[in-house]
């Protein structure tokens, strides 16, 4: 019995980790980002109705190879807190809480290019600490 009640609880923690994730809003995968322009990073939650608390986002990202993919190691081009702000009404998919993050565009060349954003929470009144990654993959024109 007491299996079953840690297995319930797992997929409780799991699904609740997943309602309080991040995903992309800008660039969205494949997206075409000029390279003269600056490059805005929109990073949406979901609302939820579980107790969580954002601690940080960590935002960089890889010049890729058309032929060997994204390989090597990321440029940082934030590391801080993350306050999304809600926004009424919600925005496309329902999503009210985000927060934009702009940089002069550290692309030197076209090509192709990943984000990756790595989000730091606690959640549950336990403040059970989780990490999630997001890649976006999109290409500097």
């Amino acid at each position: 019995m007491h299996l079953l009640g840690s297995l319930a609880m797992s997929v409780f923690l799991a699904t609740s980790a997943l309602a309080q994730g991040i995903v992309v809003g800008a660039p969205s995968a494949g997206a075409n980002v000029p390279l003269a322009s600056d490059l805005t990073v929109q990073i949406e939650q979901h609302n939820s109705l579980s107790s969580f608390k954002d601690l940080s986002v960590a935002i960089g990202y890889t010049v890729c190879d058309p032929t060997e993919g994204c390989e090597g190691s990321a440029q940082v081009l934030y590391n801080g807190p993350f306050t999304p702000t809600v926004h009424t009404p919600p925005g496309p998919g329902g999503i009210s809480a985000y927060q934009n993050f702009t940089f002069a565009s550290p692309f030197t060349a076209p090509g192709p290019a990943q984000l990756t954003i790595v989000h730091f929470y606690d959640v549950g009144v336990s403040n059970i600490p989780l990490l999630q990654t997001v890649n976006v993959n999109f290409n500097v024109v």
